[in-house]
């Protein structure tokens, strides 16, 4: 009996992340992709639970057992993790949506939180698991932490590896497209866009002089007391001689998978997916093609001009790793 409901927490367990990663991103509940690589990680995390929950279960030791019925209590904490999580994102309990913690919007932070708590609780029953399978009992407690670090470690190599080696899809030379989407970033104090967003902005310059592209969709909010990225972009390229008339925007979206959300939900409506080149920096371009899959989106790309060191290129891949490790597991 304790394995039956072991095997339903697990699978509840998997099957209400699935559900919260769709909902959040406005897809419907019973979209499935059973290949795509955050899908894959969950099975791999919840089956591997699953055995050695399994093998500890099934040994003639008594006191295993009864260790057991907290191992599922701790399970069933995890999934309550999962719907607060849930839950602080899709209301505006306190108004967490106007409040900003170091440049990130505490609706994220808060759900954030909760979502990691999620993973750290699967992490650590793996851990116990793993323990009492090779029966290890010295250092017990610093063995387990020590596990859960590894194992989160792990997974975020797994993300930096794929960052590092992922070719995405790039535009095709003598094709014409019509929309260059500009993905927002950072705005400097006097209201101009900062040199990773000049970057971006001039990479669409030159597909739009190039007749490869017709137009340009820029993107992105703002922080308090700067204008918006896209009014800030929007600025730069009127100063460089492209005429406004060419220049479309949206000014509510603060992070990447919205941006991509709102090409899946709004600008498709007016242009074909396969006729949108996303413009950005090649560091970022893996996570923008990762988030596109998820949203079944068939789009093409376009890097900027831009040659960093390894040592650069090492720490802005880590930091866009954690980001599309945050999004394979929780889909924000």
């Amino acid at each position: 009996m304790i394995l039956f409901f072991a095997v339903i927490l697990l699978t509840a367990d998997f099957f209400i992340s699935t559900v919260v990663k769709n909902l959040l991103n406005g897809l419907p509940w019973s979209h499935f992709p059973l290949w795509y690589t955050g899908n894959m990680i969950g099975i791999f995390v919840n089956s591997l639970i699953l055995v050695f929950f399994s093998i500890v279960y099934f040994r003639p030791r008594k006191k295993e057992k009864n260790r057991s019925h907290f191992l599922l209590l701790i399970l069933l904490v995890g999934i309550l993790f999962l719907l607060a999580g849930y839950g602080l994102m899709t209301t505006d309990t306190f108004a967490i949506k106007k409040v900003v913690f170091w440049d990130y919007q505490l609706s994220y932070v808060l759900p954030g939180v909760f979502f990691t708590l999620h993973y750290l609780v699967l992490l650590g029953v793996l851990s116990y698991l793993w323990l009492q399978v090779f029966r290890t009992e010295t250092m017990f407690t610093l063995r387990l932490i020590s596990n859960v670090f590894y194992g989160a470690l792990l997974l975020t190599g797994f993300a930096l590896l794929y960052s590092f080696i992922a070719s995405p899809p790039l535009f095709k030379e003598g094709k014409v497209y019509k929309t260059g989407v500009v993905l927002g970033a950072a705005v400097q104090k006097n209201n101009t866009p900062g040199s990773a967003h000049k970057r971006r902005l001039d990479a669409a310059r030159m597909l739009l002089r190039r007749g490869i592209i017709s137009e340009i969709f820029l993107t992105g909010s703002n922080t308090p007391g700067k204008i918006s990225e896209a009014e800030a972009g929007q600025g730069y390229l009127i100063s460089k001689g492209i005429s406004k008339e060419l220049i479309h925007y949206e000014k509510k979206t603060t992070s990447t998978v919205e941006q991509i959300r709102y090409l899946h939900r709004e600008l498709l409506k007016e242009v074909p997916a396969d006729k949108i080149i996303i413009v950005s920096d090649e560091f970022h371009l893996p996570r923008i093609h990762q988030i596109a899959a998820f949203f079944n989106l068939n789009i093409h790309l376009e890097r900027t001009v831009v040659t960093p060191t390894f040592t650069q290129r090492l720490y802005l891949s880590s930091r866009e790793a954690v980001a599309l490790l945050i999004f394979w597991l929780f889909g924000i």
